[in-house]
Formats: C-alpha cells, structure tokens, sequence
C-alpha cells in the first residue's frame, strides 16, 4: 500500500508537474502577447503623429528661384513668379500653365476680383497687369529704389509697396498715382500687407521692426518691437485680430495688432523665415525658410503641427488656397509645390 502510495503520489506529483509545465509556459505565452500587444499598440498610437505620405504636385517651368506664389480669390488660378524674369499663370486643376508676362519681378499680388496682377520688379515700379491677356494696365513710377513687395487691398481700388528706398507708398488703382507716401522705416521695406477691412497698412522692414499705418490718412499708428533680424513677410489672419510676422531671427511673432502687444512668439525653424500665410479658417500659420522646409503651427498654441520636407533649397513663399485644402509654396530650387493638406494629419 505504501508503494501503491507512494507511486500514486509520484504520479500525482508527476500530474501535477506536467499540468503545472504547460500553465507556466501559458503563461509566459501570455506574458509575450501582452507585451506585444502594448508595443504594437503603442507603435499604432505613434503612427497617429507621424506624417503620411503627402500628395504633392510640382510645377517646375521656371528655371530660376521663386520669389512669390499666389492663388486666385476662386481658387482656379495659381500665379508664380520667377528671378529668371517670368510670371506663369497656372490653371490648378491641371497642373499647366495658361500664359506668361515678362517682368524684373521680386513679389506679386492678385485684386479681389482676380483680374489685375501687381508685379513689384527691380525697375523701381508697380506694374499692373491683366490676368486675361497678359497686357500691361499701367506703370506706377515713384520709388527711388528697387520695389520688394506689393498687396492689393480687400476691395482692390488700392496697392501698397515696399521699397529698398525705405518707404511704402499707397496707390490708386484707378488713376495710377501715389496717394500717400509713409516714411518711417530706416532700411528696405521688404513687405507689405492689408488688414481684411482695408484700414490698416503692415509693412516689415530690415530694420527689424513693423509698422502699422493708417491707410486713408498714412498716419503711423505704431511701431512693433521684438525681432532681432529683419522682418521679410507679415500677413493678417482672416478676422483681423492677429498679424504674423517672420524674420531672419529664425521665429515668428503673432501680434496684436490693435495694441501691438505680442500674443506669442514661435519656435522652429533653423534658419531664416521668409514667408507666412493664414488658413482661410484662421487656425493655422503656414511659413517657409531657408531650412528648406515648410511647416504649419496652430496659431492658439504656437506649436507646430507639421513639418512639409521636399525642397532642396529655400521656401521662400507660401499661400493657401481659398478652401484651405492645398498649400502651394514656392523654393529657390526652382520649384513650386502644391501640397494637399487633406493627405496631412495633424
């Protein structure tokens, strides 16, 4: 009985060594899927901030850098201007260009309506072009130095530029005429813009600062301080509220432009910014830089959301379609890049 015991208790401890054998290899099986299961849902998690692939579509008919990228107000039309002396009118839906002018450009501008281009060039003028049949309207002579930027205002009746003379000058589009000349800056004036309702001038200069002006009267309502390079874009976001301004400094700065106080200053990019623009919706700030890259920031926090990589040189203008959903920006690689943000999750 002993020895029927003990060999039924050695079976038994036996049993129960070989159930305990497969319990603990299934559970060390478990214990691997578990840790599988955390990595590989981590690693989707990740996914989810990782850029996609993005849909891009480039233009290279111009054969030297892009100075400055424009869409038309219905979004059917994209205009490029070249250094090598061009401007190239794209149709968006084909990627092909509808007409070519002839200008010593630096900057573009397109009215309201679309039907009149403003070319500021190297020859100290504003020129006014037809969309339609790429005749020039007029030539509005006046600054004593080479003409950086150009913007239309909301209603089109009026032009601003900027000039390496160190001033802007406000134009009547109907007569051709300068009808307001506003001095203030002590180095070029390298751009310019409109707040949406037309009253106000921004204008950025290499002496590092912003000035906002009166547009009837060319009276200086004030003058922003907080960039240690020069300024080479500003740009109002769509209700007015903020002004973005870039900078050799590497940074952006949103302001207010009411008060001028800064709302916040963005981080980022590695070498200078030369561009920005607002979505149509006022959410995001787009900009190029000399880092070759294009990224977006959410204009509440100030972070970015995403870096766009494919230039092989300085993005040197950026601009939203009117719906917000493509980005097109224009390189000193020769290029011009139409992103679709609808293929971008951020």
């Amino acid at each position: 009985m002993q020895g029927q015991t003990g060999q039924a208790r050695t079976t038994a401890s036996g049993a129960a060594v070989a159930a305990e054998e497969p319990r603990a290899k299934g559970s060390k099986l478990w214990i691997w899927v578990v840790v599988l299961l955390l990595l590989g849902g981590g690693a989707y998690a990740g996914m989810r901030f990782y850029q996609p692939k993005v849909k891009v579509v480039t233009l290279g008919a111009q054969t030297q850098p892009i100075v400055s990228v424009v869409f038309s107000a219905d979004g059917q039309t994209l205009v490029t201007a070249s250094k090598d002396n061009t401007i190239q009118v794209w149709k968006t839906s084909t990627d092909r260009a509808l007409n070519s002018f002839s200008d010593h450009v630096n900057a573009i501008a397109l009215s309201s309506d679309d039907h009149t281009l403003a070319a500021a060039d190297w020859d100290k003028n504003v020129q006014l072009w037809s969309i339609a049949n790429g005749q020039i309207l007029d030539t509005m002579d006046g600054h004593t130095g080479p003409v950086l930027a150009v913007a239309f205002s909301p209603d089109g009746h009026a032009v601003a530029s900027g000039s390496g003379d160190k001033t802007v000058r406000l134009w009547s589009v109907a007569t051709g005429k300068t009808t307001n000349v506003l001095s203030g800056h002590t180095a070029d004036v390298r751009s310019v813009a409109f707040s949406p309702d037309g009253h106000t001038v921004a204008s950025g200069s290499a002496d590092n600062t912003i000035d906002l002006w009166d547009a009837t009267s060319g009276t200086l309502l004030r003058t922003l301080k907080g960039h240690t390079g020069s300024v080479n874009a500003v740009a109002f976001s769509p209700d007015g509220h903020t002004l973005a301004s870039a900078s050799d400094d590497k940074t952006i700065i949103l302001w207010d432009p009411s008060t001028g106080a800064t709302q916040r200053t963005l981080h980022g990019h590695t070498d200078a910014v030369r561009s920005v623009a607002f979505n149509p919706d006022g959410r995001t700030l787009a900009s190029g830089s000399d880092d070759t890259t294009v990224k977006l920031w959410s204009v509440a926090s100030g972070a970015v959301l995403t870096t766009l990589q494919g230039h092989a040189a300085a993005v040197t203008s950026v601009a939203f379609n009117p719906d917000g959903t493509v980005l097109a920006s224009g390189s000193a690689d020769d290029t011009t890049r139409l992103w679709d943000l609808t293929t971008v999750h951020y």
